[in-house]
């Protein structure tokens, strides 16, 4: 298959799960990636297709990474469970956990007066004023109000201060490591996987691996690419000129809409308008984050693979860590994002 893009890293459109026909096998020193939870995340269907608990997926992740190379994989709070069994079963040796800490977290739980009101058959929307959709993009999905909801009967005021949850102020990061070769001094010295570093040049904060925690808020500004882009659809989505224009440019040719910066002239003329969007994505992870993950993850110089690049987080990452990248989405409408963090040069990242 060929890639969407070659520089400064590799950047492929395609499922996750074909990883194999993609890399070499052992090409890999590390996988650094955020996959869907599997929550049904806003009800988007790619957050609720089971690939994180599939341990065909996860083996083959194996089979690209290097004896001794870490996986470093996000999961949910109450479902991370799952993806380690799954991992674990694909053939990974689970080593430990890092916390991501925040204190700015997302309370997607219904209040309890909020809850009772609407089962008393009160209005709960009446008299609410919505936020106006702001620059968020395709991310903000979620209906807002600019008022906390007040109760409106004595049995929901009676609960006052109540939810359906607790308020979310972390997130769990597994740590895997490719079974080794042979002993650790061994790995080391044929593969140069397998160890991590205990500082890092320009992080003197860093955690030490002993600590498995990353304190840090949610990713915004700069760290949130979002473009404004025209939308377009095939005219003919079965026709072979569709597919050969398709493989031509490295895009997957079964998506319903495609950014029209994404297409040359020749596949532009295959297509029809299919009005404009703010793209962005819903689950950015903070740059620092991952430029920690991935300097814990990978040597110097070493190729990191995310194979849920998003809007290309962990790729920029790699990059501003020195070392290389190669990463897989499947949807097209991100892609204009990931364009937007490699085609900014990395000394002004840096700076």
């Amino acid at each position: 298959m060929r890639a969407y893009r070659t520089t400064p890293a590799v950047v492929y459109n395609a499922d996750s799960r074909r990883i194999g026909e993609l890399l070499g096998p052992k090409s890999v020193h590390a996988v650094v990636t955020d996959p869907p939870y599997e929550l049904g995340f806003g009800g988007r269907a790619w957050d609720r297709q089971g690939v994180a608990f599939d341990p065909a997926f996860w083996a083959g992740l194996l089979e690209v990474t290097r004896p001794g190379g870490m996986l470093m994989a996000f999961g949910a709070r109450r479902l991370w469970h799952r993806m380690a069994c799954a991992v674990e079963d694909a053939g990974w040796e689970l080593v430990d956990q890092i916390v991501w800490m925040f204190d700015d977290g997302m309370d997607t739980s219904e209040t309890a007066p909020h809850a009772l009101d609407r089962e008393a058959g009160v209005d709960v929307k009446e008299g609410r004023v919505r936020l106006a959709d702001g620059p968020a993009g395709t991310y903000a999905r979620r209906v807002r109000y600019r008022d906390r909801y007040q109760a409106k009967t004595d049995g929901a005021r009676a609960w006052e201060g109540f939810s359906s949850g607790l308020r979310p102020c972390w997130e769990p990061v597994l740590v895997a490591r490719a079974p080794r070769d042979g002993s650790f001094g061994h790995t080391l010295a044929v593969w140069g996987t397998g160890a991590f570093p205990a500082a890092t040049d320009g992080a003197a904060d860093m955690p030490l691996p002993a600590r498995s925690w990353w304190y840090g808020g949610h990713a915004h500004g700069a760290d949130r690419p979002v473009v404004d882009c025209a939308l377009v659809r095939p005219a003919d989505p079965g026709s072979p000129a569709w597919f050969q224009a398709c493989d031509r440019l490295g895009l997957v040719a079964d998506a319903d809409t495609y950014p029209a910066d994404v297409l040359d002239a020749a596949a532009l003329a295959l297509t029809r308008p299919a009005g404009r969007r703010r793209l962005a994505h819903p689950t950015v992870k903070p740059l620092a984050l991952m430029r920690h993950l991935v300097a814990l993850a990978c040597p110097a110089g070493g190729l990191v693979l995310d194979p849920f690049a998003g809007s290309g987080t962990t790729l920029q990452a790699a990059l501003d860590e020195g070392r290389r990248a190669v990463g897989v989405e499947a949807d097209p409408l991100f892609l204009p994002l990931i364009d937007r963090r490699l085609d900014t040069p990395v000394q002004t990242l840096l700076a």
